[in-house]
C-alpha cells in the first residue's frame, strides 16, 4: 500500500497531467506540486523535481506565443493610457543574450527548486519587476552624471517627493530560443553548513528554472512632459547602459544580459 504522501503525489500528478500543456497554469501547477516534493524522501524528491521542471518548461513552449501576444496587448493598452493622460512614453524591447534569473527568493520556484522567479499568475508568464528596471537605470544615471543630483531626484524621486518617471514591469513579448520562455538550469553548491575540510564537501546539484536566452522583453516608461532634450538624451544613455550591464541575479557570470532591439519615444 502506498503511503498517503505517495497517494497525494500520484493523484495530483494525474490531475496536472490531465490538463493540456497549452492550458496549464504554471503558477498553480508549481504551487500544488511543491507540497508533494517537500514531503518526499530526498531521492524521490529529485525525481519529482525533474518531472515538474520538465513539465513547466514544455508548457512554457506550448503557451509561449499566446502569452507573448497577451503581454503585447497589455503593454499597448498601458502606453495608450499614459499618452491619453498626457505623458510622454518610451517603449523598450530588449532581448536576453543569455539566460535570465529574476526574483530568486520569490515564492514561484523557490518552494520547488530553492531558486525563485517573479511570475504573473494571471498572465501565466515570468516578469521583470518595474522596481528592478528603475533601480538599474537610476544607478546608471548616477554613475554617468553624478553631478546632476537634482535632476536624478526629479526623474526617479526621493524620500520627500515622487519622481516624474513611471516604470512598468517587463513582459516577454516573444518567446526565446527554440520557442521556449522557461529553460531548465542547474547549479552545484559544494559547501553546505559548517564545512571545515575539502573532504567534507558534498556537491549537491540544484535544478531550477530560468528564462530562455533570446526571450524578448517589452516595457514602458512614462514621463511627465516638458523635460529638456538634453535630459532625454542623458536618460536614454543611462537606460542603454543599465540594460546592457544586465538585470537580475548572477549578472557577474553572464546571466541577465540584454541587447536593446527597440527604443521608441513618443513625440521624438
Amino acid at each position: 500500500m502506498p503511503s498517503i504522501n505517495e497517494s497525494w503525489y500520484e493523484e495530483l500528478w494525474k490531475l496536472i497531467k490531465s490538463v493540456k500543456e497549452r492550458e496549464l497554469n504554471l503558477f498553480s501547477a508549481g504551487s500544488m506540486m511543491s507540497l508533494c516534493i517537500n514531503l518526499a524522501e530526498s531521492k524521490e524528491a529529485v525525481k519529482r523535481k525533474r518531472e515538474i521542471l520538465e513539465l513547466l518548461v514544455r508548457a512554457s513552449k506550448e503557451q509561449g506565443q499566446y502569452v507573448a501576444e497577451k503581454a503585447q496587448e497589455l503593454l499597448t493598452s498601458l502606453r495608450n493610457y499614459f499618452e491619453n493622460i498626457h505623458y510622454e512614453t518610451i517603449y523598450v524591447e530588449a532581448e536576453l543574450t543569455s539566460r535570465g534569473i529574476f526574483g530568486v527568493s520569490e515564492i514561484f520556484g523557490v518552494t520547488l527548486f530553492e531558486v525563485g522567479m517573479y511570475f504573473d499568475p494571471y498572465l501565466n508568464l515570468p516578469v521583470i519587476p518595474a522596481s528592478s528596471i528603475k533601480g538599474a537605470i537610476k544607478a546608471a544615471y548616477e554613475d554617468l552624471f553624478p553631478e546632476r543630483n537634482e535632476e536624478i531626484k526629479r526623474l526617479f524621486g526621493s524620500k520627500e517627493e515622487q519622481g516624474i518617471c513611471i516604470f512598468t514591469d517587463a513582459y516577454p513579448v516573444r518567446p526565446g530560443e527554440r520557442g521556449y520562455v522557461l529553460y531548465p538550469d542547474v547549479m552545484t553548491p559544494h559547501y553546505k553548513g559548517d564545512v571545515l575540510s575539502e573532504l567534507e564537501a558534498e556537491p549537491t546539484p540544484i535544478q531550477y528554472i530560468s528564462i530562455a536566452p533570446k526571450t524578448l522583453f517589452g516595457f514602458i516608461i512614462a514621463i511627465k512632459r516638458n523635460i529638456s532634450g538634453k535630459m532625454k538624451r542623458r536618460f536614454r544613455e543611462a537606460l542603454f547602459m543599465a540594460i546592457g550591464l544586465g538585470l537580475g541575479a548572477k549578472t557577474m557570470i553572464g546571466y541577465g544580459s540584454f541587447r536593446i532591439i527597440k527604443f521608441d519615444m513618443s513625440g521624438s
